[in-house]
């Protein structure tokens, strides 16, 4: 951990200019959105919008925000360990900070493992541990919903659908079985790496040590009744930012089958697992556009999604960014 500090010290201005990246990206995909969807209809169903919705989505927003701050917290005392909600909170959403803006050479895990260290005196180990028992939670919960997801899809278009459910497919199976080889045997993962990618190799080789030593000292020491705690909490939470599109809806004025919309929205979360752009930024934009045109007008999808995409995407940016940057500060990290 000793070197993070330095390593951010040297990277500030990558750092920046990342973040800069992100939210111009951020605002030339909306504007591309909503010149795509404005019509003159829109400006009639906008002076039609109760702005009163905005407040209960921020409340639904904080909702899916506590509720996996506190999955996280379940996770830490199933091994005995004592982290703060808002420990917990910073830890997850300096990670979505980080996902947002363009890679700059320091990756979000030792940081995250920092925060944990730091504000919680969790060993490196363990923090690993947590962080990854948290994704494969993240991805149970979101495979368990997706029969019911599909099962509400109707009104998407075929080829749209097909695109989704296969990213989705693909992605999921990687991480699964990326997840079983770095557990049940990390030499073969060090092996599926060709030998003239020697540094490569002995990356992948050191990161599927941890992981299979972080899961076997996680499951070791667990008490099972905090780890069922944790999966209560993590079907509870992606319905309170699901809700998030039904309320958007309803302040648009529409009419909507509820059930549908919250199912197509967790559908929506599974295929944005792992996008190539910043923050998702593009591809986001475009599945929602062709999952939420069955239950939107064209001429109010992009002022629907453009609101989605902030509450969903870029408030957890925003509030991991604030926690980072006061992290930091409380750090001293002397300036380049």
């Amino acid at each position: 951990m000793n070197e993070i500090p330095q390593k951010i010290r040297e990277n500030r201005r990558k750092i920046a200019r990342g973040l800069k990246i992100s939210f111009l990206l951020f605002f030339t995909v909306s504007l591309a959105v909503l010149a795509f969807t404005f019509s003159h209809e829109t400006l009639k169903a906008l002076k039609r919008f109760n702005p009163e919705y905005l407040i209960l989505v921020f409340f639904l927003w904080l909702g899916y925000v506590t509720t996996d701050g506190i999955r996280f917290v379940f996770l830490g005392r199933a091994i005995r360990r004592k982290i703060r909600l808002m420990t917990a909170i910073g830890t997850i959403y300096t990670g979505s900070f980080l996902a947002a803006v363009t890679p700059f050479q320091i990756s979000g895990l030792p940081l995250q493992l920092w925060i944990l260290n730091d504000r919680d005196g969790v060993p490196v180990g363990e923090g690993m541990a947590l962080l990854i028992i948290r994704g494969i939670l993240m991805d149970i919960a979101i495979i368990a919903l997706l029969p019911l997801a599909l099962k509400d899809a109707s009104g998407v278009s075929t080829s749209s659908m097909k695109v989704i459910l296969w990213y989705m497919v693909a992605i999921l199976s990687i991480v699964t079985l990326t997840y079983l080889i770095a557990t049940l045997k990390p030499d073969l993962a060090e092996k599926l790496v060709p030998r003239r990618f020697g540094a490569l190799r002995a990356k992948v080789r050191e990161e599927a040590y941890n992981m299979s030593n972080s899961l076997k000292l996680f499951f070791r020491a667990s008490h099972w009744d905090y780890i069922l705690a944790a999966v209560i909490m993590s079907f509870i939470s992606p319905i309170f930012r699901s809700a998030i599109v039904p309320a958007l809806l309803a302040g648009l004025g529409l009419k909507f089958e509820l059930t549908k919309v919250l199912f197509l929205e967790i559908l929506l979360q599974g295929s944005l697992i792992f996008m190539p752009t910043p923050g998702g930024s593009g591809v986001a934009e475009a599945a929602g556009a062709a999952v939420f045109l069955s239950v939107c007008p064209k001429y109010l999808v992009g002022i629907l999604i453009v609101l989605w995409r902030f509450f969903t995407t870029y408030m957890n940016a925003l509030t991991g960014g604030i926690y980072f940057l006061r992290f930091l500060s409380s750090q001293k990290i002397p300036k380049e």
